[in-house]
């Protein structure tokens, strides 16, 4: 399986070699696909950061006795939202996976393209 750094960094390169095996072959999905993939991981930690320190809010407003409900809430928010972006991050994830097997080994550099 091709290494997804390789082609971030190297994608027309790569697409090119590739068309030596397969004319049709293309890495726009691929890529988009990392794309998302990349978009909905940093969604997911932006989330899970922002409700951990939320938590901590919470625990300093019930030391001092302050009303905690709406941080409450807003964690509460945060976990459904985290659920959902989960989801759609594992589904995501499979289908790059499944879209970067598809792709065939690059042609070495030293062999003859016929």
């Amino acid at each position: 399986m091709l290494d997804i750094n390789l082609i971030r960094k190297n994608r027309e390169q790569i697409e090119q070699k590739l068309r030596y095996k397969d004319p049709t072959i293309s890495l726009d999905l691929v890529y988009e696909l990392d794309v998302k993939r990349r978009e909905l991981q940093t969604k997911v930690q932006n989330l899970k950061a922002s409700r951990n320190e939320n938590s901590l809010k919470i625990g300093d407003y019930k030391r001092n006795g302050k009303d905690a409900s709406e941080l409450l809430q807003l964690v509460a928010s945060f976990a459904e939202e985290i659920h959902q972006l989960d989801r759609e991050l594992a589904k995501t994830d499979a289908e790059f996976a499944l879209e970067l097997s598809k792709l065939p080994n690059i042609p070495m550099d030293d062999i003859k393209i016929s």
